[in-house]
């Protein structure tokens, strides 16, 4: 017999209960494994300084931030690329300090601007730094 009036309401009430519970299970589960990207990396666009060569790579959150190590020649001379969006500028941030490492808020050598300098994000189509 199905129940009726208020135990009816009181059923589906525990019944959603218990899907929203299991449904939030499962996302928290997968999704700090297959559904969500590696909070330690990240896909950048590099620039060797060595030799130019531009390329996309998968960097992993270390401290302290050190260059990556170039495919085409093999040096360790890679470094993030970042964009203006005000001019569309695109460039490898001046390396300073000991050892050498860009600026934490690097200024744009095209329009000076530092408040609109981010990563230069794969797939994006800038071409070579300069551009």
């Amino acid at each position: 017999m199905l129940p009726t009036g208020r135990w009816r309401q009181i059923v589906l009430l525990a019944g959603t209960v218990a899907v929203l519970a299991a449904a939030v299970g499962v996302w928290h589960r997968r999704g700090t494994s297959a559904f969500s990207a590696d909070r330690h990396s990240w896909n950048a666009v590099l620039q060797c300084l060595n030799c130019g060569h531009r390329f996309e790579a998968e960097l992993k959150l270390t401290f302290p931030l050190s260059a990556q190590t170039c495919p085409q020649c093999g040096k360790p001379a890679a470094w993030q690329v970042k964009l203006c969006s005000q001019c569309n500028h695109s460039f490898v941030p001046e390396l300073s300090g000991d050892p050498p490492r860009p600026p934490i808020v690097p200024k744009c050598p095209k329009c000076g601007s530092d408040r609109h300098v981010g990563a230069l994000l794969p797939g994006s189509g800038q071409g070579k730094v300069g551009s």
